[in-house]
């Protein structure tokens, strides 16, 4: 594959990262007009950011084992790995709505009190744990860390 395939796949990417926060951000001015929601920001971890990290850190041993190898320095590999790291940091960064500390709006879906099977509120990281297949992970600040409170819902409490 040639590399200007590359740059064109990772432009795709920014375009439709840029299209989903805007539709997000739609959908949760929706709710906030609608509900009395807390905004808070965070920070998702998700498939890109380890693609991302993955990236850079093979890039950087590639650079280093070349450059002792005595070949020249291969500014693509560095361009894209950057790309892929300011990509990931542009995506991860996400608002989630608490409404009455009830129900969360997650990514413009709204998770009521009785879809929630788990909350988990660990140093800076928050972990919800749904009914259906999704589980959401993402880091809070101190300030924002303090809407999530943690939950663990028995068997009996769901049924």
């Amino acid at each position: 594959m040639e590399i200007k395939w590359t740059y064109i796949i990772i432009a795709v990417l920014y375009v439709l990262i840029f299209i989903i926060k805007a539709m997000i951000g739609e959908l949760n001015k929706k709710y906030k007009e609608e509900m009395n929601a807390v905004e808070v920001r965070v920070f998702k971890k998700d498939f890109l950011t380890i693609v991302a990290v993955c990236a850079f850190v093979g890039m950087l041993i590639i650079t280093i084992l070349t450059t002792i190898g005595g070949m020249p320095f291969n500014i693509n590999a560095f361009v894209i790995a950057i790309l892929l790291v300011i990509l990931s940091i542009i995506s991860g960064f996400s608002k989630v709505l608490v409404i009455d500390q009830k129900a969360y709006v997650l990514m413009g879906e709204k998770i009521g009190e009785e879809d929630i099977k788990e909350i988990v509120v660990a140093r800076s990281k928050v972990k919800i744990v749904t009914n259906k297949s999704v589980n959401y992970e993402f880091f809070a600040s101190a300030k924002g860390k303090k809407h999530f409170k943690s939950i663990k819902k028995t068997e009996e409490t769901i049924s």
